[in-house]
């Protein structure tokens, strides 16, 4: 009998709490808002409230960048992968292995156990046929090749490009 008692009593508190829990988050994330969560730089705003607008169903996006680990929920466009993606694909063989490719083309490469290199840069992306008539995003900076893009968007800190 005390054991059903103390049972009981647990899962009074236990509901109280969750319930109080839930509660507080329907509080803080007011979907209605075009962004929660996070901070996130007016300049990102800008290119994902543009990337909303724009008909283009997939885009390119850097694929370890932190500043893009929500792009996918925010912009509500496909994107064609992240180093995030792997631990998904992990639970898919089907997709798995395409996933793998797609970052491969994107520079991901391996360089020994659980170490990996990245080379998204401009040039080696032009040549990619698989990504050619995606719009790709990329950081303002020295960008070289940039003569072989169509410039879509910019802004201070970002660019969508396409290949001519």
């Amino acid at each position: 009998m005390k054991n059903l008692f103390f049972v009981c009593v647990m899962l009074v508190l236990t509901s109280k709490v969750v319930n109080s829990s839930f509660k507080g988050l329907r509080r803080i994330t007011n979907l209605n808002e075009p962004f929660h969560g996070a901070e996130i730089s007016e300049s990102l705003k800008d290119l994902l409230n543009w990337v909303k607008g724009s008909p283009e169903p997939l885009y390119v996006i850097p694929p370890n960048d932190k500043d893009f680990y929500s792009f996918r929920f925010l912009s509500k466009k496909a994107i064609w992968g992240t180093v995030h993606d792997i631990n998904q694909l992990a639970y898919s063989p089907d997709f798995y292995l395409k996933g793998i490719e797609r970052l491969k083309v994107l520079g991901f490469g391996p360089l020994g156990h659980l170490k990996f290199s990245f080379k998204y840069d401009l040039c080696s992306l032009s040549m990619q046929k698989e990504i050619s008539s995606l719009p790709i995003v990329i950081r303002k900076g020295a960008i070289e090749c940039l003569q072989k893009f169509k410039v879509e968007f910019q802004n201070k800190d970002f660019m969508v490009v396409k290949v001519k």
